[in-house]
């Protein structure tokens, strides 16, 4: 299976983990270095940046001398690549609200499936849990074999048994499937 992963820096060591692949990560990265085409070919893409509501983009938090966001990804950047049926699994805050422009344009882009939740996630930086957790799981189900529906599905079961932070079990547990209706059903 072809996984591509993009995060903010801080996430760098728990994505290795949740998407089983070395990520891009922001900075270095940013909206003006990402190729559009890293997206392309690809049968599963795991997002770990930051969203906020409504916005057309998402951006890595900077620390440091000049700390501050960095634009990750554009919605236009996304919709430039053919996505061909890739699912994709973010944990970006805001992306599961209907009308976020992400997810418009992960979908108009190609992808069959987004897995997302709305309103702020927690996938933890140090300690993978939440929606991080929530990744692995239906990674390894997709992995296995499984249909994106039943991957989510079960590894929704999976958090159920093992997640012990309540609050970022409940957010992992709201996170639902978007894509196409005949997909859906």
């Amino acid at each position: 299976m072809n996984v591509f992963a993009y995060c903010d820096q801080a996430f760098e060591r728990s994505m290795r983990w949740v998407a089983g692949v070395e990520p891009v990560t922001c900075p270095p990265t940013t909206c003006a270095t990402f190729e559009p085409g890293w997206l392309e070919y690809q049968d599963l893409i795991v997002i770990d940046l930051h969203g906020e509501r409504g916005l057309d983009y998402w951006f890595a938090v900077v620390d440091g001398p000049l700390p501050g966001r960095v634009v990750a990804l554009r919605a236009d950047q996304i919709r430039q690549a053919d996505l061909d049926g890739a699912v994709v699994f973010a944990t970006s805050c805001y992306l599961g609200e209907d009308d976020n422009p992400m997810l418009q344009a992960l979908l108009e882009a190609g992808a069959s499936y987004v897995i997302a939740g709305d309103g702020e996630n927690y996938a933890g930086a140090r300690k993978i849990a939440g929606a991080g957790l929530l990744a692995i799981f239906f990674r390894m189900f997709l992995e296995a074999g499984a249909s994106p529906m039943h991957a989510l599905n079960t590894a929704k079961q999976s958090m159920k048994i093992v997640a012990t932070n309540a609050k970022a079990k409940r957010d992992a547990l709201s996170f639902r499937a978007f894509g196409r209706e005949e997909n859906l059903a």
